[in-house]
């Protein structure tokens, strides 16, 4: 098995007893000597060493040196004291400093399984040191994904409590994110909706359903209702727990207000048009009827029409009207005619 290692050792017979029970462990060493603490600082970029394997008792480096250039170049390293005698206390000191390993010179039977196992571990502590990178890298996307959101955004538990939410929401909502944190999702529905929406969620969390959407309405710190779509999203894990509750919040309310005045609006005409004694018909550029009022609609049930669908609204009044009033219709549409009165008898179209 290859293996990268740098030696520090100034004792030949000793280097060569160390490669030689690396051998026989099963080992094929490409390795390098050095001796000082220059060569180990120059050497250490030169290859991807595998591990160090430092004599303690070394004229001109000390292994406490030796461990703290290496621990700079990378902290990962697999340091290794392989040394004739050195006390308990200091390997003691050694392994706080950032030593791995040590093997006696007399025990070298024990180096082969030794650098194996640290190789492993520093193979693992890499892996692990990548994998912590990429989440971080994932979390900080994520988060800057959810913040800059133009929506609002929160996790809830199985409990319907708020377990993190962006700031977009918890602005709409009056909170600073801080204080929303922790509190049941029915603080801030509307107590009206309150009901459905938790039979909705109950539903959800029994696995009835994966999501579901549905306009409804907030209550404000202040009090005041806001309008959003909502889209709840129980997130499970592999085997079906789950994991958490991923709520997408719209604020609506903008458009919910133009409904509103659209009806009003749309009252407000109708009002209007049931107000005249007589028959009137409001149509568009294509002759389609857009609007009629009471008085229309009872003349036409009154003259035979068993329906209003042939002259009611969405009806094309120039399907159903004579051949000279359509005349004078579309130029009225067309704006060669500013208006035309005229008498004509009606018949029903049926």
């Amino acid at each position: 098995m290859k293996v990268r290692i740098l030696i520090l050792e100034d004792e030949i017979d000793d280097l060569t007893l160390i490669l030689e029970s690396l051998r026989d462990y099963g080992f094929d060493p490409e390795w390098d000597r050095v001796e000082t603490a220059e060569g180990l600082r120059s050497m250490l970029p030169e290859r991807q060493w595998e591990a160090v394997l430092c004599d303690y008792n070394m004229p001109k480096v000390t292994a406490e040196e030796a461990i703290r250039i290496v621990k700079e170049f990378d902290s990962n390293l697999p340091f290794i004291l392989v040394s004739g005698t050195v006390h308990a206390s200091v390997a003691v000191q050694m392994m706080r400093q950032g030593m791995h390993e040590y093997v006696m010179k007399d025990e070298l039977e024990r180096l082969g399984p030794a650098l194996e196992r640290e190789i492993r571990d520093a193979t693992h502590r890499r892996s692990e040191r990548v994998a912590k990178a990429e989440l971080f890298e994932l979390q900080n996307r994520f988060r800057d994904t959810f913040e800059q959101s133009s929506v609002g955004i929160a996790h809830l538990d199985r409990e319907s409590r708020v377990i993190w939410i962006n700031r977009q929401l918890a602005e709409l909502l009056g909170y600073d994110r801080d204080e929303i944190v922790g509190l049941p999702c029915e603080r801030f529905t509307w107590p009206e909706d309150w009901p459905e929406e938790q039979a909705r969620q109950k539903a959800l969390l029994a696995g009835e359903m994966r999501e579901y959407r549905v306009e409804k309405r907030y209550r404000r710190r202040d009090g005041t209702p806001i309008w959003t779509f909502l889209t709840l999203t129980a997130i499970r894990t592999e085997d079906g727990q789950l994991s958490y509750l991923s709520a997408v919040v719209q604020d609506i309310t903008d458009r919910k207000r133009a409904e509103e005045r659209v009806r009003t609006s749309e009252m407000f005409t109708r009002a209007i048009l049931d107000s005249l004694p007589f028959q009137v018909a409001v149509v568009d550029q294509e002759g389609i009827i857009r609007h009629i009022n009471s008085a229309w609609e009872g003349f036409a049930l009154r003259n035979g029409l068993t329906s209003l669908h042939a002259v009611g609204i969405g009806a094309s009044y120039l399907s159903v009207c004579p051949e000279d009033i359509r005349a004078r219709l579309i130029e009225v549409i067309d704006g060669t005619r500013s208006s035309f009165v005229i008498e004509y008898p009606c018949h029903s179209p049926e």
